[in-house]
This record gives C-alpha cells, structure tokens and sequence, in this order.
C-alpha cells in the first residue's frame, strides 16, 4: 500500500514553519510497560523515536518532504498483522518545536494527516477497481502520556478505523489504526494505549 504511506504538504506548511521560528529538543517520558495480548510484540522503530505494542514488526520508508516542507523529513511505518493494520508516520528533522503549536496549527496539520493518509487508502482501492465512501467523526483534541494531540474515527466504506496525531518537541506522530475484517476493535486501542513517545 504504498500509496497510502504518502502524506502531501501545501505551501501552508513552510509558511507555519517560518513564522513559529527555530526550536530546541526535550526528552520523553520513559516507556511503562504495557500488558499486550498473546502473540503481540512492543517494537522500537529503527531511529528510536517510539515503541509500540504490534501482532507484525514494522517496515519503515523514509523520504524528504521537499522545499515546500522546509525539507522536513517522514519516516513510515507500517504493520500488517493478522488483527489489525497500522500506519504511523513520524515527521522528524523539523525546525521548530511542535509541541508549542497552537490549537490551530495543530488543527490544520492533523487535517492534512488525515486527509492524505484516507486518500492513499481510497487510491489503493480505486486501482483494483473498488469505489470507497469516506465519513470522518467529529476530531477531538487529547492528552496522550502528556503529549498533546488530536484523534479522530474514518469510515471506509465498510472498513473502520482511527487516526491519532501526537506532538512532541521534536517529532510529530500520526497513526492510522484499523482492525482486520472480523477483529475485535479492542486491538486499535491496544495499539494506541501501547503507543510510547521515546527520547532520542
């Protein structure tokens, strides 16, 4: 599904990004560890950015988003198990802090996450000749292990899943949850309560 790993930035994005300034790094609350069901995993990405709890390791892709994104750089992992799929991209190598953005900075990048994340899935499908609906849930903004962030439920066609951006000082997570056709939902939560911000 390698269309449905890339995440598109408007001009918007590098003007954000000049106007907030430079910023500095800080370090993550250690991981607590996570009670994970039979046949589960917590894996650590590869640059050490996150741990989370997966039924499949993680393969990652990492690609510069270009002089539009002030050359921000977005790291994709993706895990296929047999109970549910994820996607989490990490933008990394930003130049500002993201955890100081406002409420309306992280409203426009957490739409533009979701957006392009649901509109490589719909591609993928629309290549193999299927037509998919898409109905967005009212986005809510969360605390999640005192990072600041915004969720959200999508409706794909029959499929259900959520997304979930975190902002960190030095990185921004987005993940993309969705259990496989006849798992229990129990699983995106498992993925998302196990998910753990890591000092670099």
């Amino acid at each position: 599904m390698k269309n449905f790993k890339q995440i598109h930035f408007g001009v918007a994005l590098s003007f954000i990004i000049v106007l907030l300034g430079i910023g500095t790094s800080s370090a993550q609350t250690p991981p607590s560890p996570v009670v994970i069901p039979a046949g589960w995993s917590v894996f650590k990405a590869p640059n050490g950015a996150f741990s989370v709890a997966l039924p499949k390791s993680l393969t990652s892709e990492t690609q510069d988003l270009g002089a539009e994104a002030n050359h921000i750089k977005a790291t994709y992992h993706t895990s296929d198990g047999a109970n549910v799929f994820v996607v989490i991209a990490d933008l990394h190598d930003l130049k500002v802090r993201a955890d100081k953005f406002d409420e309306t900075t992280s409203k426009f990048l957490f739409e533009k996450f979701s957006n392009g994340l649901v509109k490589g899935f719909q591609d993928s499908f629309e290549k193999s000749g299927l037509k998919m609906s898409v109905t967005f849930g009212a986005p809510k903004s969360i605390v999640h292990r005192s990072l600041r962030g915004r969720e959200q439920t999508v409706s794909i066609g029959m499929f259900k899943a959520q997304t979930r951006m975190l902002l960190s000082a030095d990185h921004i997570f987005m993940l993309f949850v969705m259990p496989m056709p006849g798992q229990d939902e129990k699983h995106v939560e498992m993925v998302f309560s196990s998910f753990q911000a890591l000092s670099k």
